[in-house]
């Protein structure tokens, strides 16, 4: 580093504490004499929040979420409403366990060196809802019957099926009337409920 005229000496400083005010002293040497310390402070900036969040599935019963990597982060947090749900080493997560039709709002955070970086912005995520249950056929007649069923925690809509053939969709009630049988001829009746997240497997009469 020694010169003539010029002096420029470069040194790089990695795996620094993030969010930490560090002090850099400088010293030079000729022989056996040395120059007395310069002294500088320098503040290092707090570890990102975790961006780019992403749902890659949803079922009943769980998500799927991935995120864009923080710089050496060495664990992620999720929190579910706030409260801690899981950590993971890699930038993606899949939950299972979880409560069919909720919504739950989703934050990640990072760890850089033991601190853990702001949250990222929130993610809402709502489940697909469980499947009717309690079906029943009432008021039956020669050609109509009315199909009824319980409703379903987060359902939007239902979507009724005879025989295998969608019969109607986006049911707001919890019966559909099926007109124009057949006497004395059998139907296989199944309900499906449904919300932004998709359909839930359907239930037989």
């Amino acid at each position: 580093c020694l010169s003539t005229w010029f002096c420029q000496c470069r040194k790089c400083y990695k795996n620094l504490r993030p969010d930490t005010l560090h002090q850099l002293s400088i010293i030079s040497v000729s022989g056996s004499e040395q120059s007395l310390p310069a002294t500088t402070n320098f503040q290092t900036s707090a570890p990102g929040a975790p961006k780019n969040l992403k749902i890659n599935s949803v079922t009943a019963t769980g998500f799927a979420i991935s995120w864009e990597p923080v710089n050496n982060a060495t664990e992620y947090k999720i929190y579910k409403d706030e409260e801690l749900l899981a950590k993971t080493s890699t930038p993606s997560y899949q939950s299972s366990s979880l409560i069919a039709g909720s919504t739950y709002t989703i934050k990640i955070t990072a760890l850089v060196n033991g601190l853990e970086s702001p949250p990222s912005s929130d993610l809402s995520i709502t489940l697909v809802p469980s499947n009717p249950s309690n079906l029943e056929s009432r008021n039956l007649t020669s050609s109509s019957f009315t199909f009824g069923w319980a409703g379903v925690n987060g359902a939007s809509s239902y979507t009724v099926f005879k025989n295998g053939s969608k019969l109607a969709e986006n049911i707001n009630g919890t019966s559909y009337t099926v007109t124009n049988l057949t006497p004395n001829s059998t139907y296989e009746m199944k309900v499906a409920s449904v919300n932004s997240s998709g359909e839930s497997v359907s239930s037989s009469l």
